[in-house]
């Protein structure tokens, strides 16, 4: 996971650091697609995943009763 503070969001510092992830894994032998999850009303990480080319597979259960997007990358 990840956290921007408030006063630093919407610069796309969490969509660099999804990156950033990715690359290292990438960099460290892992080769086959890579899951990737959010809140379903977490809009923000949402589109951070999609911009970082995640593919929506489902929406389920959650903790509580706030359900899980996941999605796949590369």
């Amino acid at each position: 996971g990840y956290l921007v503070l408030p006063a630093h969001r919407g610069r796309g510092h969490a969509t660099e650091m999804l990156h950033q992830s990715l690359v290292f894994l990438r960099e460290h032998g892992h080769t086959g697609p890579v899951l990737v999850t959010c809140d379903d009303d977490n809009a923000a990480s949402a589109a951070v995943i999609e911009r970082n080319g995640g593919v929506l597979e489902s929406v389920v259960p959650g903790v509580g009763d706030v359900p899980k997007r996941r999605y796949w990358i590369g």
